[in-house]
């Protein structure tokens, strides 16, 4: 169960860090990471604070993997934060039935191309990790 935390906890700080490099004013990968109308137009622009708050929830999401993995603290129990986590994750691949997820109708953006070929599969794979980890946590 270690290496299932440790390999979970490091892509939700990689994937922390790139919205925090975000939040700072970094544009590299932006586009094809907000969602996009029919014409390409993005859907929102996201403001730095957003940003720095979805870095916070993925950071903290992180160490709870983490801890959780070294049995550390033992008296907190993260099993219900993961196993929510692992919902949040889920509904994003489910997505909003237009422009995100697996079941968005919007094709053909760059955004699209991208959700298909990763940001759903990822968010399934997270998915999956955290329900695991809480069950594991839950059942030592």
């Amino acid at each position: 169960m270690l290496w299932l935390a440790a390999i979970t906890a490091l892509t939700l700080a990689a994937i922390a860090m790139w919205h925090v490099y975000w939040a700072l004013g970094g544009t590299r990968g932006l586009a094809a990471a907000i969602p996009q109308r029919e014409n390409h137009a993005v859907l929102f622009t996201p403001g730095p604070w957003g940003t720095l708050a979805v870095a916070g929830g993925l950071g903290a999401l992180a160490v709870m993997a983490l801890g959780g993995g070294l049995a550390w603290p033992p008296a907190v129990e993260l099993y219900p934060a993961l196993a929510m986590g692992g919902g949040v994750f889920a509904l994003r691949v489910v997505g909003d039935f237009r422009y995100v997820g697996v079941f968005k109708k919007v094709r053909g953006t760059r955004f699209s191309h991208w959700d298909d070929r990763l940001f759903t599969p990822l968010c399934l794979a997270l998915a999956a990790a955290c329900w695991a980890l809480a069950y594991g946590f839950s059942h030592p």
